[in-house]
């Protein structure tokens, strides 16, 4: 989707140091200015409640009671609670009523349209008192809900879009339209004909639509050789727009003020803004569709300077943080993203917080994320998305996300925001013909810096545990992958170029079937795989097959970071998944949260090692229902005594619940495994069944009473005698 020039200029203020006699609140009268034109061209007037007439030019002031007329030409206006209006050409509207008072429910803004052509982004009475928020016209009545609407009128004949936002009705004394799906609009054919049902308005029309209001002024002939006459705004360059004191404002100033404290932004908007604003209107019209939803997002956080950023930085890790909303639901879709960019390799992640969604869970098998790059200009573009999640409208059946971006940039001079349009479809894993379609789009803003970079190549082993089920009869007949040996778990990252690739591979089912994973492919390319820090990457699975000749399914494969607390310092875990087809044609689908992965840069053991491990686990247990439930607060204590003792490795893996494995290293079999190795195999006592698998990561740093690797990481299975299972990863940090 390509982007218009056309930026919003939008301004919080400082908070004022008023002193209010009155307990009354503060709302304007005729004489007051309610708001200010920040961008002219071509020749408009204001009729007073008096009659009396004015020119308009850049920065006027505008008035309650005040008509509004455009003749060869169009303008903006801004309001006090940052509401932003623009009239096309020989059009003429009245502001009927404004009171604003920040954070008070009785604030209103009423306009009637009597011809012509308008767009209104509301602002923050929209958000605070959106019933008091309405358009008239001769025909019916346009009320908001915290959106952006576009009208036209012709005579009788109204015409409604509906541009973004939560959604607009449409109402007279015949009927009432609710339109909620941006692109949408309807039409009245007069005061006595109900308005037309929704429909979605072709790309022909919304063209026709938007020169209404982007078309350039007719050419003056008048012969006063490049004079304003009276009403026609002469384009200024900032450098002849006089500074008024006191109404710049500092970045630190806006980055603290909220929607909450906004007063009069059209006084203290500054002139040079005012001035670039009206340089790029002489230039072309607003941006529509995607990028104005996403002002409107960006703007509803606070965030001003909604100008496509041209630059970026080439170094440093940033975080942003923000909002997610559907463009094809028309309830609230309040769900938030995390972003992680890495402007060294211009890479970028972003973690869909499933907490934060309608339905309240912080399962991560509900998580969805993507990834892509960031060109130099501050371009997004190569996201790729995947998780799994239950599909509305699929009977509630576990889905496969996948899709792609259609927009992606930062915005403002510092890359302070950012803004995503992603569109895909979300496969029923089981059956991948049957899908559903999505549209979001995400705005969020920075909220961490740093300065660190990360360069090189390295080496990671690890351990995983997976989960497969299948998927006609989830609890029976499980598939439980692990490897005892960390050549089973490779990643090659190539740091520089964000990328990395491996191999996951398990002669192991701790089940004991037949089924084996033999040798999935991780990663690879830009395409399928982004490294952003040593505990943020991601990547797509691909190739092999579950063995015997069992293959891969289209949709549904992949391995991501956790954006969950780390076990340990010195490694990395997360998440993986793969959807599967076995020899017999049953489905299987390996998901999380039964499906976990560690790793990290392996370490020897230096001669006659003697160290404690301390850090977390995290893990999943089938009671005796063989209902999968997450382990919570887990942790694990691990004693190294590799001197020739009996037992060379002891300690506990426990979870809430009062759940305590026992680790333990009994067999002669076990010492001479772990005896001067980087690997340790053991087992929980107590249990029937049990693998406990762990390898050294990190550094070799001095600990409390012996030099040692920094970390230890593996997996563990266990059944126990009540026919409960637990399996899960581990990690500690020597002490």
């Amino acid at each position: 989707m390509k982007s218009s020039k056309f930026k919003l200029i939008l301004a919080k203020m400082l908070c004022m140091a008023f002193v209010l006699l009155s307990i009354t609140p503060a709302f304007s009268s005729e004489t007051d200015s309610i708001g200010k034109v920040i961008a002219i061209r071509g020749k408009a007037l204001a009729i007073s409640g008096t009659l009396e007439s004015r020119p308009l030019v850049l920065k006027s002031p505008v008035f309650l009671s005040d008509t509004i007329k455009t003749k060869n030409g169009r303008l903006q206006m801004m309001f006090k609670d940052n509401t932003l209006v623009t009239l096309g050409r020989n059009s003429e509207m009245q502001i009927t009523k404004y009171l604003w008072e920040p954070g008070d429910t009785k604030s209103a803004m009423e306009t009637k349209v009597q011809e012509g052509s308008f767009r209104i982004m509301g602002g923050a009475i929209t958000r605070i008192a959106p019933n008091n928020f309405k358009t008239d016209a001769p025909s019916g009545t346009i009320g908001i809900r915290g959106s952006m609407y576009a009208g036209k009128v012709r005579g009788k004949d109204l015409f409604v879009l509906f541009q973004g936002g939560k959604g607009i009705y449409v109402q007279n004394n015949a009927g009432i339209v609710d339109i909620t799906r941006p692109g949408f609009g309807t039409q009245v054919k007069g005061a006595n004909t109900p308005p037309e049902e929704p429909q979605k308005i072709n790309t022909e029309e919304l063209q026709e639509f938007e020169n209404l209001l982007a078309e350039s002024p007719e050419e003056d002939t008048s012969g006063t050789d490049g004079a304003a006459e009276p009403g026609e705004a002469v384009v200024e360059s900032e450098n002849e727009i006089p500074e008024p004191s006191g109404m710049e404002e500092s970045t630190a100033q806006l980055e603290s003020s909220s929607i909450e404290q906004l007063a009069d932004v059209s006084s203290t908007i500054s002139d040079a803004t005012i001035g670039s604003t009206q340089s790029e209107l002489n230039e072309t019209a607003a941006p529509t569709g995607t990028e104005q939803e996403i002002q409107l997002l960006l703007l509803e956080q606070g965030f001003t300077e909604t100008t496509l950023s041209t630059s970026t930085p080439d170094t440093g890790i940033w975080i942003y943080k923000g909002e997610m909303k559907s463009t094809l639901e028309a309830e609230d879709y309040t769900h938030t993203m995390k972003f992680i960019v890495n402007w060294k390799n211009r890479r970028i992640i972003g973690f869909e917080d499933a907490s934060s969604g309608t339905s309240g869970s912080s399962d991560p098998g509900g998580m969805g994320f993507a990834f892509g790059t960031v060109d130099a200009s501050g371009g997004i573009s190569g996201m790729k998305v995947f998780g799994s999640d239950a599909g509305s409208d699929m009977g509630g059946e576990v889905m496969a996300l996948s899709g792609s971006e259609t927009f992606g940039h930062f915005y403002g001079a510092t890359q302070g925001g950012l803004g995503l349009a992603m569109e895909g479809y979300d496969y029923n894993i089981q059956d991948q013909t049957k899908s559903e379609f999505w549209s979001d789009i995400v705005a969020a803003l920075v909220t961490s810096k740093s300065s660190t970079t990360f360069t090189g190549t390295e080496t990671w082993n690890g351990f995983f545990v997976g989960v497969a089920e299948n998927m006609a009869s989830p609890n029976t007949d499980r598939r439980i992958f692990y490897n005892d040996d960390y050549a089973g778990f490779s990643l090659t990252i190539n740091k520089g170029a964000g990328t990395f690739s491996g191999t996951l591979s398990s002669d192991n089912d701790f089940n004991g079937s037949t089924y084996i994973i033999s040798t999935l492919n991780i990663g690879g390319g830009s395409s399928n795989s982004a490294y952003i820090t040593d505990k943020t990457l991601a990547a797509e699975i691909t190739g092999a097959y579950i063995s015997p000749t069992s293959t891969l399914k289209m949709y549904g494969n992949y391995m991501v970071s956790t954006d969950e607390p780390m076990l340990s310092d010195h490694t990395t875990w997360g998440y993986w998944e793969i959807a599967y087809e076995e020899s017999d044609g049953d489905d299987y689908h390996l998901h999380v949260p039964g499906s976990m992965w560690i790793a990290g840069v392996k370490a020897e053991l230096p001669t006659s090692f003697v160290g404690t491990y301390q850090g977390e686990a995290r893990g999943v247990m089938f009671d005796n229902t063989s209902q999968m439930q997450t382990l919570t607060g887990g942790s694990t204590t691990l004693n190294i005594d590799f001197t020739g003792v009996s037992t060379p490795v002891w300690g506990n893996i426990t979870f809430d619940g009062g759940i305590n494995l026992p680790v333990t290293t009994n067999s002669s079999t076990d010492l001479s495994t772990v005896s001067g190795a980087s690997i340790f195999n053991a087992e929980i006592a107590g249990a029937t069944t049990s693998s406990v698998n762990g390898a050294f990561f990190g550094p070799i740093i001095t600990g409390s009473s012996t030099a040692g690797p920094a970390a230890v990481g593996g997996n563990f299975n266990a059944q126990m005698p009540t026919g409960i299972q637990y399996h899960g990863i581990f990690a500690g940090d020597l002490q």
